[in-house]
C-alpha cells in the first residue's frame, strides 16, 4: 500500500496526483458551506475576560482539544481545534447561545483557508482497481472509526487503463486515528 496523508501532502483538500485538475480534487471536497463540518469551531461573542482555562475546561468536556488559538479574545473571538470532528459538532450543538460570563455564544465550523489540509484524511495509491471499498474498511477500520471511503478517478495519459487511475480517500472522524494508520500501513504490501 502507498498511503499519503494530507497533511504531509501539502496541499488544499486532497490530492490524488499531479495530474488532477482543481475540478477533479473539487469532486470530493465536501458539498457545500451547509454540509461543511470540522474540526476547529469559531467561537464569537467572547468576553476579553474570560480565561483560556474556562475555555478548554467548557469545550473540553466535549472532547480532547488539539489547539486553541485565543489571541483575538480581544476582539471577542477564540478557534478551538479538537481531534475528532464528532467532539466539535457535539460541542457547538450543545454551547450554541449558550452564555459565558453574561454573552451568549456564537459558534460556527472554521472554513479552512485555501492552504490547508485536513490531517484526518488520506489518499491510498497502487491498488488495484478492483478492490471493494469494503475491504479497504475493514483494513483501515482496525485504527479507528471511519467516516467515510471514497474513489477518486484520475484521469492521465500516463496509465495504460483507459487513462483513468483510482486512488481511495480514506477519512477518519479522529486525525489521530488517520496518523496511526498511516505509521503502521505505510508502504506495506
Amino acid at each position: 500500500l502507498d498511503i499519503e496523508d494530507l497533511f504531509s501532502a501539502g496541499v488544499s483538500g486532497a490530492r490524488a496526483s499531479s495530474a488532477a485538475s482543481s475540478e477533479q480534487v473539487a469532486d470530493f471536497a465536501y458539498q457545500s458551506d451547509r454540509d461543511y463540518t470540522s474540526r476547529t469551531l469559531f467561537v464569537r461573542n467572547i468576553s476579553s475576560n474570560t480565561e483560556d482555562s474556562e475555555l478548554v475546561d467548557l469545550f473540553g468536556s466535549y472532547g480532547d482539544i488539539r489547539d486553541m488559538y485565543s489571541a483575538c479574545k480581544y476582539r471577542g473571538f477564540v478557534m478551538i481545534s479538537f481531534f475528532d470532528e464528532r467532539s466539535a459538532i457535539a460541542a457547538m450543538d450543545c454551547l450554541q447561545g449558550k452564555s459565558l460570563r453574561r454573552r451568549k455564544m456564537d459558534i460556527h465550523f472554521s472554513i479552512p483557508k485555501e492552504n490547508q489540509t485536513d490531517a484526518g484524511m488520506l489518499l491510498l495509491f497502487n491498488m488495484e482497481q478492483s478492490m471493494p471499498n469494503t475491504v479497504i474498511a475493514n483494513l483501515f477500520q482496525a485504527f479507528g472509526e471511519i467516516k467515510a471511503i471514497q474513489s477518486l478517478h484520475i484521469s492521465s495519459g500516463q496509465t495504460h487503463q483507459s487513462g483513468r487511475t483510482t486512488v481511495r480517500m480514506i477519512e477518519y472522524y479522529d486525525e489521530r486515528h488517520a496518523a496511526t494508520a498511516l505509521k503502521a500501513l505505510n508502504n506495506t504490501e
